[in-house]
This record gives C-alpha cells, sequence and structure tokens, in this order.
C-alpha cells in the first residue's frame, strides 16, 4: 500500500480551489483533500509531495493530431492530415510525435489521445515515454 500525501499552496479540485492546503492519496484514490494542515493521522505518509508555492490540479486528457504536431500552424484538414500519416509510416510518426507529447506533458496533460491510422502509435508513446495514451481513429469522407 502506497500513501501520498502532497502539499501547495493552490489546489484546484474542478469545482473550486482551495488555499494552502493537501491531498492525501492512498492506493491511487484520493481518501483526503481540505485546506490548512493535514490531520494527524494523514502525517505519515509513503511519500510526500508538493511545498509552498506549488500548485495541484487533477489530470488533464488531450485528443491531439501528435503527427501532424509539427504542421500545427498550417492546421490541415482531416484528410490532408490521414495523407500525412499513412505517408509517414510508423516509425516517422513516432519521431514527429515526441516534440508534441512532450510538450502536452509539460502543461500538465496526463492522458493524450493520439489520432493516428492504428493502435500502434499510442502503444509505442505509451512505452517511451510513459503516461496513459489512448486512439482517436480520424475520419473523412471516402476513407
Amino acid at each position: 500500500m502506497v500513501d501520498i500525501l502532497v502539499t501547495a499552496s493552490k489546489i484546484y479540485t474542478g469545482r473550486e480551489v482551495i488555499g494552502e492546503g493537501y491531498i492525501y492519496v492512498r492506493d491511487g484514490v484520493v481518501a483526503a483533500l481540505g485546506e490548512g494542515v493535514p490531520p494527524e493521522d494523514l502525517t505519515y505518509p509513503t511519500i510526500t509531495l508538493g511545498g509552498r508555492g506549488r500548485i495541484a490540479a487533477p489530470g488533464l486528457a488531450l485528443a491531439a493530431d501528435t503527427p501532424a504536431y509539427l504542421l500545427r500552424f498550417l492546421r490541415p484538414g482531416v484528410a490532408r492530415r490521414v495523407e500525412l500519416y499513412r505517408a509517414l509510416g510508423l516509425d516517422a510518426a513516432f519521431t514527429s510525435s515526441l516534440p508534441a507529447v512532450y510538450e502536452l506533458h509539460i502543461h500538465g496533460v496526463t492522458t493524450v489521445f493520439v489520432e493516428y491510422t492504428a493502435p500502434d502509435l499510442p502503444a509505442r508513446l505509451a512505452e517511451a515515454v510513459g503516461g496513459r495514451f489512448g486512439l482517436l481513429l480520424p475520419r473523412c469522407p471516402g476513407w
């Protein structure tokens, strides 16, 4: 059993903002959340994270066309993205997805639904980078 105590100056719960508080996680589930100092029975966790000036927020999920990330300013339509994915192949799609995945992780995204034509890409990203990945299958007329 792993108990984690997270302390932070601001805690975003998804519904409210708590200032100077704590989150106590027991076996991957939030067991307690509150403002101020944690109660005595929550002060002996396996791991303590956070501290003054830190912000805690729930995991964030995002759907992203990561292989087309380098073209994000061109905003290609679905048909063009599908053509690109087919032309890239798995190895190049994996390599071109890495900058997007790293940037998303830096911004707090914990789950990425990757747009691609096969489940191999999200599986490979999860293995190489860590985190949670899902697959979004692009659909367009005539495909």
